[in-house]
């Protein structure tokens, strides 16, 4: 199963919407490689 991440609005997330969502699993390292550098460029940290 493939599976997509989006995140539009991420400074109206708080801890206790977070927690309300469901865990649908975990990633693997590269995986999470790919996300980092994705939100580093979102958030213009880079």
């Amino acid at each position: 199963m493939r599976g997509a991440a989006v995140a539009t609005d991420l400074t109206d997330l708080t801890d206790k919407r977070l927690m309300a969502d469901e865990f649908l699993g975990t990633v693997d390292a590269g995986t999470m490689d790919r996300i980092s550098a994705a939100l580093r460029v979102t958030l213009d940290l880079t």
